[in-house]
């Protein structure tokens, strides 16, 4: 829940700022919010002497999945992956096995290709959604969520928001959203 409410925060974020590139106004409100700096501030002695121990970052223990690995969804990984802190880890699909691969080498003991769309899931706590219009019910209603577990952020300009959340039962409507990146968001 802990990890859904970050990601809502920071989408707000970006509503809030009319960003013109939501998905890297996202990962740098993740990676470099007042909160994000101050967890990751070495530890502190509090009033009585005794140090405080430091907090992790939300980002740092984010597991992120990708269902469909375009150019969309690779552009995102990298932006991930070289967060700092970056996420903990990404699962991507096989679907374009070429791209899925080169983004495991590029981020070894980061990124991992899974078996299968479902497996993306399973290793996932934030889900993002990148396939093409034309397949996304499909491979949508295919998936099994876990209510108050997943968030699924679609990447798919093409699919109705409330269509996404009855093909993602049983989440709430707030554990799924969508955002329109652009490739940019690879760079900070």
């Amino acid at each position: 829940h802990k990890i859904q409410q970050t990601v809502e925060d920071a989408i707000n974020a970006a509503v809030k700022a009319d960003s013109k590139d939501p998905a890297a106004f996202m990962a740098a409100h993740l990676a470099g919010s007042k909160e994000a700096k101050r967890e990751r501030e070495p530890a502190a002695d509090d009033a009585n002497g005794v140090q405080r121990p430091r907090k992790e970052s939300p980002l740092a223990a984010l597991r992120c999945g990708f269902v469909g690995t375009g150019t969309m969804s690779a552009a995102m990984v990298r932006g991930l992956c070289t967060a700092n802190p970056p996420v903990a880890s990404v699962a991507v699909s096989p679907r374009n096995a070429e791209k899925a691969a080169a983004l495991a080498r590029e981020f070894p003991g980061r990124v991992t290709v899974a078996a299968d769309n479902q497996d993306v899931v399973e290793r996932s706590d934030v889900v993002f959604i990148g396939v093409l219009g034309p397949v996304v019910e499909d491979t949508v209603r295919g998936l099994r969520f876990e209510a108050g577990r997943h968030t699924v952020i679609s990447l798919v300009a093409a699919a109705k928001l409330d269509s996404l959340r009855e093909w993602c039962a049983p989440l709430a409507p707030e554990a799924v959203i969508r955002a329109i990146p652009l490739p940019p968001v690879a760079k900070h």
